[in-house]
């Protein structure tokens, strides 16, 4: 949302049946709350620093990265269900999900420090034959309560509606900009997807260096290694068209406020100098 902090999903469920139906809804996020190194390294551990609580007030699940010195430090995220009309239910521990088929789930005691947190909501919805509904999932991120508080009471159908009609306004502008033709856009989140989270490494890349190279080599290069880098190896000048393609996809980028680096890897026979 470009007016609030969190994420809006828009769901619209049609009954196209001559039959009432009654469609059970399931969300689960599951929480991490810091960095992907300590996530990774020391996922127990950072799980015991995460509380949830359900606010009655705000209808939201919402949970707290306990602070281990400055309360200043305080990280808070929050869910919330936005247009169901049915009253429906909450659950905070995974491992009740996973055990015995989840039949011990959402049974209204939250846990307050769950050995594996999650938020999630299970709710039912009735819909008669030809009947439509449309309903939101936020997810947000504040580092005071109050702050919690003033996303979700300002988070209602109608400012929702608004934000995501000028947040598709925004992105047609980004497109027309960035000049992205159909499935572009697809193509280059694809790749995101792949250099933030999966973190393959490409063998190839070190027959570049000739050795195992360390971040302190790429320093002379005017390269810190602190981000991700993209690696374009030109090996022929047909293929230097590909450094416009790449440059179009870091517009993408910063347009998403994602920070990369690029690296164009050219062949000795196309450059005077060392490879750059």
């Amino acid at each position: 949302a470009p007016k609030l902090d969190m994420e809006i999903r828009k769901y619209t469920l049609f009954n196209s049946s001559n039959e009432r139906r009654e469609i059970l809804i399931n969300t689960e996020l599951e929480l991490a709350m810091a960095d992907e190194n300590s996530n990774i390294i020391h996922p127990s551990f950072n799980n015991l620093l995460i509380e949830e609580y359900y606010d009655e007030n705000l209808e939201a699940l919402v949970a707290r990265k306990r602070p281990r010195g400055n309360p200043e430090d305080d990280f808070y995220v929050f869910t919330k269900l936005v247009g169901i009309d049915l009253a429906y239910e909450v659950e905070t521990e995974k491992t009740k999900l996973l055990k015995d088929n989840g039949l011990n789930a959402y049974d209204g005691k939250i846990t307050k420090y769950p050995l594996w947190p999650v938020m999630s909501y299970r709710e039912r919805i009735l819909l008669d034959p030809g009947e439509s509904q449309t309903f939101y999932y936020l997810t947000g991120a504040a580092d005071t309560k109050y702050n919690v508080s003033h996303a979700i009471v300002n988070a209602d159908k109608e400012t929702i509606e608004k934000e995501i009609l000028f947040s598709l306004q925004k992105e047609n502008v980004n497109a027309k900009y960035q000049k992205l033709v159909p499935n572009r856009a697809a193509a280059y989140n694809d790749i995101l997807s792949k250099i933030l989270f999966e973190q393959e490494k490409d063998n190839n890349v070190a027959k570049y260096w000739n050795t195992k190279y360390s971040q302190s080599m790429l320093w002379k290069f005017g390269i810190s290694g602190d981000l991700p880098i993209i690696t374009v190896p030109i090996g022929r000048l047909e293929d230097s068209a590909l450094i416009t393609e790449v440059v179009e996809f870091m517009d993408y980028v910063k347009s998403r406020k994602v920070d990369l680096d690029i690296v164009v890897v050219m062949d000795e026979e196309l450059y005077s100098g060392e490879p750059i």
